[in-house]
């Protein structure tokens, strides 16, 4: 069990706490590793008819593990991704409430892309357009570096309370051989190329696993 502990408390009262309650377990040898990469399969489309107002669309794709380089390029292109769903989908065609891309940090970390409109045949196409942009074309570096700029604040950001500096160290520790090498995350992403991007988006953002929820006689194909 790897027990990460933030907050105002002292290490001799978390100690006493830890030994009275989780220390009375027996003692094992379990080390803990990576799990394998996730079986490569083909595209798939999950579909559910119903009678809603609403349409749901959602796809995943699985990415690199954390040790790899690839990982840093994988959740830049994944926040790309997110941000060009947004302005597409929602800000430039009010289209959705709700238009990004999911990332779920786990040990073997998941991309996506979500939305939800009254008008699926006119999201789905703009989503996978966003997805072939990031695979066929270089962001400019300039742009990239300002969107970097945006996205390391947000993610120190998102990362300020206690409960997700714990997580964040108990991350470090477990990805990188050490909560002390926490901060080698902002750097990593940071050293991320315009070429990276594409590279990843290539790589990781070509076999989409869809599930789809609503309406679908308001959609026309699975392109």
């Amino acid at each position: 069990m790897l027990l990460v502990i933030v907050g105002n408390v002292e290490r001799a009262h978390a100690e006493s706490l830890v030994a009275a309650t989780l220390g009375r377990l027996p003692h094992g040898d379990y080390q803990w590793t990576l799990p394998p990469p996730p079986p490569k399969i083909t595209s798939r489309w999950l579909v559910e008819h119903r009678l809603i107002p609403t349409n749901y669309i959602l796809c995943y794709f699985a990415g690199p593990p954390p040790t790899e380089r690839s990982y840093w390029s994988f959740r830049v292109a994944t926040a790309l991704l997110s941000s060009q769903l947004h302005y597409q989908v929602r800000v430039q065609r009010s289209l959705s409430y709700a238009a990004y891309a999911p990332f779920i940090d786990r040990a073997v970390p998941i991309g996506g892309a979500y939305a939800s409109t009254a008008k699926p045949d006119q999201v789905l196409p703009l989503m996978q357009d966003a997805v072939r942009t990031l695979q066929g074309s270089e962001i400019d570096y300039f742009v990239l570096s300002r969107f970097l700029d945006s996205y390391t604040f947000d993610y120190l950001a998102e990362n300020a309370t206690a409960a997700d500096q714990a997580d964040f160290l108990a991350r470090a520790e477990l990805y990188l051989g050490g909560y002390r090498r926490g901060d080698e995350f902002v750097k990593r992403m940071r050293g991320v190329s315009p070429t990276d991007v594409m590279t990843a988006a290539n790589m990781y953002m070509s076999k989409l696993q869809y599930a789809v929820l609503g309406d679908t006689t308001r959609m026309t194909g699975r392109g």
